[in-house]
């Protein structure tokens, strides 16, 4: 098995694996079989988690951010750079807990946390 497993980790070509649910829908729309909408994974304490560490980067890459985290959802508040009262803040993500379209809003998030924090390595911060 050990054999077997490090012959693989050598080839050039590597298997692509997805979970059984993606295979799933996959070869339903191969077939014609019309896929039902697929469900939404609520925002939960690993995200929290997740969210708090990109966070974290991103003040230690020079950026200002406010975090509100509630019963309700996470408020994430984002300045650009020290924090100006004229200015304000640069960008605002609200996600509610048990909402739907939450996700996106935590992607998009992450999303804009991630550049910020590419910004700051960039820069030497």
């Amino acid at each position: 098995m050990r054999k077997a497993f490090e012959e693989a980790m050598k080839a050039e070509e590597r298997p692509y694996l997805i979970c059984e649910e993606d295979f799933t829908r996959r070869m339903r729309e191969l077939l014609g079989v019309k896929n039902e909408p697929k469900e939404e994974d609520p925002l939960d304490a690993e995200d929290a988690e997740y969210l708090f560490r990109k966070i974290s980067l991103a003040m230690k890459a020079g950026n200002t951010i406010l975090l509100t985290y509630d019963n309700y959802g996470m408020d994430v508040h984002i300045a650009v750079g020290k924090f100006d009262k004229t200015k304000g803040f640069d960008e605002a993500f609200r996600m509610y807990a048990g909402e739907e379209g939450e996700r996106e809003v935590y992607e998009n998030c992450i999303e804009y946390l991630e550049e910020l924090i590419d910004e700051g390595i960039k820069d030497g911060n």
